[in-house]
């Protein structure tokens, strides 16, 4: 892992692999680069890979003070600017990272020549009663139970099936060091977040992925892709919350064909 110097003092870590053209992979919330172990050799036989844990996640130490998504995406940018600072990068984000690498285009939308967006929304503001329940139950979970308790829950609800014991158990191992506060403190920066009504304004040539059993219906995300100027959408029948990790080799195939076009 890569250690890079922040302004304010703090550090983020993140992985590089790969030579060329830079792709940032941005994780969800609790999660780290490690969500990331099938994309970045595949991506990497093709482009810089650039895995970045997010502050607070992972191998990143946890920030001073409660961030919200803007703050993660001048994190973000700030990191784009150091590695490639004379071309434009892709940027690719799963749930809450889907949030950052959005948010990190809308600030500065010269810095990067192509968005995907995985299991992930326009703006996590709670609108429906299915919806506030799911914020509740993670914000019940981390404050009574636990990473470690959350971290299991979690596994079982993305990888439910027999076949999917390894990757839930890679789920647990990671999410049972996440810090609870950093944890609550992200999850109500991003219940705040809304960037819907920028949507229109965004030309980055941008990919959804949606998967047919997320957390979140599925009209919202045919919204979101309606309401871009340049996108398109990529569901994923049968799958859940995991995408990347679920499906590899289906979603680096609509992932490659995507960034080389």
């Amino acid at each position: 892992m890569q250690q890079f110097q922040l302004a304010d003092g703090g550090t983020l870590a993140y992985r590089d692999e790969g030579r060329g053209s830079v792709v940032v992979l941005v994780h969800g919330l609790g999660a780290s680069h490690a969500d990331w172990r099938f994309q970045v050799p595949a991506l990497a036989t093709r482009y810089r890979v650039i895995a970045v844990d997010l502050p607070g996640f992972g191998d990143s130490p946890a920030p001073g003070r409660p961030l919200q998504i803007d703050d993660y995406a001048a994190v973000v940018e700030a990191l784009v600017d150091a590695v490639s600072p004379n071309a434009p990068v892709a940027i690719v984000g799963h749930s809450m990272g889907g949030a950052v690498a959005l948010q990190a285009v809308l600030r500065a939308p010269s810095r990067y020549r192509k968005l995907v967006v995985a299991n992930s929304l326009p703006s996590f503001q709670p609108e429906t009663l299915r919806e506030r329940l799911e914020v509740a139950y993670r914000r019940l979970v981390m404050r009574v139970l636990g990473p470690a308790r959350l971290a299991r829950l979690s596994a079982y609800r993305m990888f439910p099936r027999a076949d999917q014991a390894a990757l839930r158990e890679q789920v647990i191992a990671r999410g049972r060091h996440n810090r609870r506060q950093t944890y609550l403190q992200a999850l109500s920066a991003l219940t705040r977040w809304n960037a819907q009504p920028h949507l229109p304004t965004l030309e980055t040539p941008t990919l959804l992925i949606g998967a047919e059993h997320d957390y979140f219906d599925a009209d919202r995300v045919e919204q979101y892709a309606a309401a871009l100027p340049n996108g398109r959408l990529h569901w994923f029948a049968g799958c859940r919350h995991g995408l990347p990790m679920e499906a590899p080799e289906a979603f680096n195939a609509v992932l490659l064909a995507f960034l080389d076009a």
